[in-house]
């Protein structure tokens, strides 16, 4: 048995400038308390409980959730620390708090919505071992959004990062985020939840298929200029620009 989840978040944005970033933090916020009560599910869960409970149980007081994007402001940390995330304060510090910590014996779970490829192929570099794999869970963009534009491009498809690396090993199960407004809290608009939180899926990496796994092999460079010239997405925003603006005009 492994201790309980360490969460870090990583991408959200501003949450002083974006509501998507506001509805986020909402749920990173009750998934932090869910995971310190060692929760099942998030139901009966009220806002005023995240905000009541912002400092964990004396049996959770040794918590370490983290939360980071460049663009935080001050106010964006004060808001931060209300609910209990400390903040990191660098690209670097943030990369190492994605590390799950073998000491520790701890299970880690990043909540990195929207964000880039380039950003999920680097915290899965950062636990590069069976040992640290195998107690990952990424709550994010499905891996599978990112093989779309290489099989369209006509392109040999090679290993060109980590996500194609473990696209034969990770499990993956889809979180629907629906459209309608019989499942939106009293007054809100659904359609915010959904531009915040679609496209999301849990990924994991079993034990069993970890094993079968040679990690001295690591990604091969991409060989065809449409990957060389397609560049990294850092923090989603690409995505934000280009498939979320698509999404808010229908």
């Amino acid at each position: 048995q492994h201790s309980a989840f360490r969460l870090v978040c990583s991408g959200l944005g501003s949450f002083q400038s974006s509501r998507n970033a506001r509805v986020q933090l909402a749920l990173a916020a009750l998934l932090r308390l869910a995971l310190a009560r060692n929760l099942k599910n998030l139901k009966g869960l009220e806002w005023h409980q995240v905000l009541h409970n912002s400092s964990p149980k004396p049996n959770h007081e040794h918590r370490d959730d983290v939360i980071f994007d460049p663009v935080m402001t001050e106010a964006d940390s004060v808001v931060a620390g209300m609910v209990g995330f400390k903040v990191a304060r660098s690209d670097v510090e943030s990369l190492s708090a994605c590390r799950v910590r073998k000491e520790c014996d701890e299970r880690l779970l990043l909540f990195m919505p929207h964000c880039g490829k380039t950003l999920y192929s680097s915290v899965i570099e950062e636990n590069w071992s069976r040992e640290r794999l195998e107690r990952l869970t990424i709550f994010g963009n499905s891996f599978s959004f990112y093989e779309i534009p290489r099989l369209r491009s006509g392109c040999e498809i090679t290993d060109e990062s980590f996500v194609e690396l473990v696209s034969d090993i990770v499990k993956e199960v889809p979180c629907a985020v629906p459209e309608n407004s019989k499942h939106a809290a009293q007054g809100a608009d659904p359609w915010y939840f959904y531009l915040a939180l679609h496209d999301l899926s849990l990924h994991w990496f079993p034990s069993p298929q970890c094993a079968t796994r040679n990690f001295d092999v690591r990604p091969r460079k991409p060989t065809s200029e449409a990957t060389k010239t397609s560049g990294p997405m850092q923090y989603g925003a690409e995505l934000e620009q280009g498939r979320l603006r698509i999404k808010s005009s229908r």
